[in-house]
């Protein structure tokens, strides 16, 4: 089950947390949570208790397991002490900005590194409470300001930063309204020269053979034990293949379960930095052509993504 942060307070159906407008005690409240269902396949709303705490999704969510992801934050670290020396040796004062700052942790980093002003935007109401808890906790309190808003609504900052480190991205790398962020960022709170980490981020795709890959798709017997076996029902359909998007760490499929058919192909390729001044498209399409190493049936395509944290290539 999966669930979005997605709130609605059912008199006058204000939308959000923080959009919440407070009502008179005597009118009832009801709080609707949106969820995935998998067995209709199509996201759906429940009505939560009165007294159910919306807190409790944080702790279910993702924060964690990227606060634990060691390789991830290293490589975070050294792109913004990259984007801060750059500054430095150039004479400049280093303003960085953090979109998405969830617990703050990227923003801290900016400022262990030295920046002189750091600001972080989060639109979600209890990861903003947090963050400023935690940045005040470490000691960043009067270094850094958090500002409760969604990113795109924050028409100008005091001053414009001239780095900007954010992690806006999911398995589609552009999926959270990325391009959409950058394309703000750049035209209202940044610097025209600034320094975004990451600075690109390139989408690949490669043509695969699998028979575990192709049983996704439809109805198979499930053996439940030596003895027990779930046969499809008889009116099932023969086939029911559909298209889908399954969300897998490539890492945790074994090499044994697909037989590569095509060279891998980058498909999209985004610039960050925007060092032209342009905007970064939001309609591009691309027409590839790879390689054939094997042959078989095409059951899936494999997607991807890797980005940079820093233009000269120091870090990747």
């Amino acid at each position: 089950m999966f669930n979005s942060y997605n709130r609605f307070i059912e008199d006058g159906l204000n939308v959000g947390i923080s959009n919440a407008k407070n009502t008179d005690d005597n009118k009832q409240k009801n709080i609707f949570l949106q969820s995935f269902n998998p067995m209709l396949g199509k996201m759906e709303w429940k009505a939560q208790p009165d007294d159910y705490d919306y807190h409790q999704e944080i702790a279910r969510a993702a924060f964690a397991d990227m606060l634990h992801d060691t390789e991830r934050n290293k490589l975070y670290y050294e792109g913004l002490k990259c984007a801060i020396k750059r500054k430095r040796e150039s004479g400049e004062k280093v303003h960085v900005l953090d979109i998405g700052t969830g617990t703050g942790l990227l923003a801290m980093m900016g400022a262990k590194l030295g920046a002189d002003k750091v600001t972080a935007i989060e639109e979600f109401g209890p990861m903003y409470n947090c963050a400023k808890k935690v940045i005040e906790a470490n000691g960043y309190g009067d270094k850094i300001v958090v500002i409760g808003k969604r990113s795109t609504e924050v028409d100008e900052l005091d001053e414009r930063a001239n780095i900007l480190v954010t992690e806006v991205f999911d398995t589609e790398l552009i999926g959270e309204a990325a391009i959409a962020t950058f394309n703000h960022a750049h035209e209202h709170l940044l610097t025209s020269d600034c320094i975004v980490v990451p600075c690109e981020g390139t989408i690949y795709a490669q043509v695969v053979s699998s028979d575990l890959v192709a049983k996704w798709e439809s109805l198979h017997p499930i053996v439940v034990n030596k003895s027990v076996e779930l046969e499809v029902g008889h009116n099932a359909p023969e086939q029911s293949y559909s298209l889908a998007l399954h969300d897998l760490q490539l890492s945790q499929l074994s090499t044994d379960n697909f037989k590569v058919l095509t060279q891998p192909v980058p498909v999209f390729h985004f610039d960050f930095n925007s060092v032209d001044g342009s905007r970064i498209p939001t309609d591009q399409q691309t027409v590839k052509t790879s390689t054939i190493l094997n042959s078989g049936s095409c059951d899936a395509v494999f997607m991807w993504w890797d980005i940079s944290m820093d233009s000269e290539k120091v870090c990747k």
